[in-house]
């Protein structure tokens, strides 16, 4: 369910948008589509309604990795125009996201530069969302470059200029690393600790 609280002159009104996303993986070597349910808490501006509005809503996410197969479940949101059905209205919402996985088993460093694309879909509403981004994981192995498949829990949290917007939701991340001794797969579930910062693309923007 999305919760979208719109502010006007003249009062709060909540909007509950149920949100289901559709997460396709891109990279050199694999394309994997994932489905999944989020949460989410978003204010937006409405200057000529207090009328609560339902918007069921399909996100699609691109991730782009170019070292590696990792499919994560991970919808995420920067530039969002929401078009109104019951009254024309465009609503811009820019967005910062954060995420943080913690791995209490191991310590095994990896860095991951990924890139992020993301197009909402609203069979009611024309609400698109684009999101580039680049995501370094950090992973320490304990034993040796090898092979490893890592099943994580993730917490996201978006944090707004005008509001914050917390998500939870579930990731599953496969990381393949290469064994310079045996060509043996071990797959270890862990939870690991990532950093994952966004950044607005403009024509003079670069990543960091």
């Amino acid at each position: 369910m999305l919760e979208v609280t719109l502010r006007n002159p003249q009062a709060d009104i909540p909007i509950y948008l149920p949100l289901m996303a559709e997460v396709t993986l891109r990279n050199p070597q694999a394309v994997i589509p994932i489905y999944l349910p989020l949460m989410l808490e978003v204010t937006l501006s409405n200057p000529q309604t207090d009328i609560p509005i339902y918007l069921p809503l399909m996100a699609e996410v691109t991730f782009r990795n170019p070292q590696a197969d990792i499919p994560i479940y991970l919808p995420l949101m920067l530039e969002v125009t929401l078009r109104n059905p019951q009254a024309d209205i465009p609503i811009y919402l820019p967005l910062m996201a954060e995420v943080t996985l913690r791995n209490p088993q191991a310590d095994i460093p990896i860095y991951l530069p990924l890139m992020l694309e993301v197009t909402l879909s609203n069979p009611q509403a024309d609400i698109q969302i684009y999101l580039p981004l680049m995501l370094e994981v950090t992973l320490r192995n304990p034993q040796a470059d090898i092979t490893i498949y890592l099943p994580l829990m993730l917490e996201v949290t978006l944090s707004n200029p005008q509001t914050d917007i917390p998500i939870y939701l579930p990731l599953m991340l496969e990381v393949t690393l290469s064994n310079p001794h045996a060509d043996i797969p071990i797959y270890l579930p862990l939870m690991l600790e990532v950093t994952l910062k966004i950044h607005r693309l403009t024509s003079q923007s670069t990543y960091t």
